[in-house]
């Protein structure tokens, strides 16, 4: 039961991960996105653009939007989540590299497939 809570993501329980929900709280946008989850996608990109694209913020745009590529059956949104996810899978030169132990890693890889 732990493990499950533990390891939950868009993949697994079609519900975001706790990496992706840490992010909606850091931005106070957990509230907003039940209520209106496209303009929170909206403000989690303008904020991550601010900040420099940081991994954690891609990640919860990546499978944030697969997310509602789901729901609404998006092909925007399958486009989005493919763009985020590649970002956070293969960062540029400033950014560092990816802990290859890092679980968002293999989650990020099962979305961008």
């Amino acid at each position: 039961m732990i493990h499950r809570y533990l390891t939950q993501n868009a993949l697994t329980t079609n519900a975001p991960s706790n990496f992706s929900l840490i992010q909606l709280r850091r931005y106070d946008l957990l509230d907003p996105f039940h209520d209106d989850p496209d303009l929170s996608l909206a403000r989690l990109h303008e904020l991550a653009i601010q900040q420099g694209l940081p991994a954690e913020a891609l990640f919860a745009l990546a499978e944030l939007s697969f997310l509602r590529a789901e729901k609404n059956h998006d092909p925007g949104r399958y486009g989005a989540a493919a763009l985020y996810t590649y970002a956070f899978l293969f960062p540029e030169e400033q950014r560092e590299p990816l802990d290859p132990l890092d679980p968002r890693s293999r989650v990020a890889a099962d979305l961008y497939n």
